[in-house]
């Protein structure tokens, strides 16, 4: 009878230790993207008068719309998770999509400026089974701004 136990409470351990899969899509405080704004053309290639601090997002920004509460012309990104990118638009509503695509270690241009963004974090999972493209499928809208955008030319620690 003690070995039916042991048998029973071991494999009951086995079952709640054994890996549950993971979804790539950062957890909330994890850090999803890195950027610099910048309120001129090139990303600071004329100087550094219009830096306009570090963009950081993390999972909890995932499909949420930000409005720039800064004019932002270009934007230079860092660092990204494989399956998150930054998704750019030239309206407040996150509605006018940018058509380019960022890339780590790359500076993009607008025409105008960028008025608002959305970090579009996708799980390898749900891209298998929906194979589609469509980033504004959600409309969840949210103006304030919980992300750090501060001006921190110098400072590149995460916070």
């Amino acid at each position: 009878m003690y070995f039916s136990i042991a048998f029973i409470t071991a494999m009951a351990m086995g079952a709640i230790a054994s890996p549950m899969p993971q979804s790539d899509i950062p957890r909330p405080n994890e850090i999803a993207l890195e950027a610099r704004l910048w309120g001129s053309e090139n990303c600071g290639s004329g100087g550094n008068s219009q830096n306009h601090g570090r963009l950081t997002l993390r999972g909890r920004d995932n499909n949420k719309c930000h409005k720039f509460n800064k004019n932002v012309k270009s934007i230079y990104q860092y660092d990204d998770e494989d399956d998150c990118e930054l998704v750019l638009f030239g309206d407040s509503e996150c509605k006018v999509r940018f058509k380019g695509r960022l890339q780590d270690d790359q500076c993009v241009q607008a025409r105008g400026l960028f008025r608002s963004y959305k970090l579009v974090c996708r799980d390898d999972d749900r891209n298998d089974r929906n194979d589609h493209d469509d980033h504004d499928d959600h409309d969840d809208h949210d103006d304030h701004d919980d992300h750090d955008d501060r001006d921190d030319r110098d400072d590149h620690r995460d916070d």
